[in-house]
């Protein structure tokens, strides 16, 4: 009885019952191959060796982006020095063997992006400012850092969204967020940092070449003041944001 009961407490399972119970779940529990839970220091260690390795690149392992106090460089003065992110290079970086990703998951992730959801969260204001971080002059990498306040719960402590992408081409080599889903490297704060640096990509406010003939992008300005008429709620015409296209909402 007692090695039954270790057996599936080591597993996270109930111990509690008849001893033709307790065989049962032993039983399926090999079956399945269930791991043995970690106990809190061991899932703090492998936790550590995951974020570690979201550091380590052909060239080495980069320092952690959350010991980088100084050099950080906020989007007035940074935005032009953004990689050349393409939805192409998120598309790459989404279909990539994270952890815990599979098939459903990294489909589902395509579709939340392309659905708008992720932009929902970047146009409501929940997506603050973007910083980047050269690493240094050598090296082919940089961040970009953001914090993300929590959709649901706005009064929380905001997480935190780091990528790491090259310099010069835009792949994407890591994402991290300190959310509960961020070590997967998907989540969709990461998918709302995504889509604001590629919509700066291909609005043209990265990376501006400045010439006699050339004018630096800026965002749409009405020539006139709006004036927005008292209406019935009724005769309102509620929409859902959508990336590219509104819908009614029901």
């Amino acid at each position: 009885m007692d090695a039954l009961k270790h057996f599936l407490k080591k597993r996270g399972l109930k111990v509690s019952g008849r001893k033709e119970e307790l065989v049962a779940g032993v039983f399926a529990a090999a079956e399945q191959n269930m791991p043995v839970c970690l106990d809190a220091a061991s899932r703090v260690a492998q936790t550590q060796r995951e974020r570690e390795s979201l550091l380590k690149t052909p060239e080495g392992v980069l320092p952690d982006p959350s010991e980088l106090h100084n050099g950080w460089i906020g989007e007035l003065n940074g935005m032009t020095k953004w990689p050349p992110i393409l939805l192409s290079d998120i598309t790459l970086y989404i279909m990539k063997d994270h952890p815990g990703n599979d098939i459903s998951l990294q489909k589902r992730l395509l579709n939340e992006y392309k659905e708008g959801k992720a932009y929902r969260l970047y146009s409501a204001g929940w997506l603050k400012q973007i910083y980047i971080h050269p690493v240094d002059n050598n090296c082919n990498y940089c961040f970009l850092k953001a914090e993300c306040t929590p959709s649901m719960k706005i009064n929380d402590v905001p997480h935190i969204v780091w990528i790491c992408a090259k310099k010069e081409s835009g792949e994407i080599h890591s994402a991290f967020c300190t959310c509960t889903a961020g070590l997967g490297g998907s989540c969709v704060h990461i998918t709302a940092m995504f889509f604001r640096i590629e919509a700066a990509v291909r609005g043209g406010f990265t990376n501006l070449v400045v010439a006699c003939t050339s004018k630096a992008c800026t965002w749409n300005v009405p020539s006139q003041k709006t004036v927005i008429e008292p209406v019935r709620a009724k005769d309102m015409n509620f929409t859902a944001a959508k990336f590219n296209k509104c819908v009614n909402a029901v």
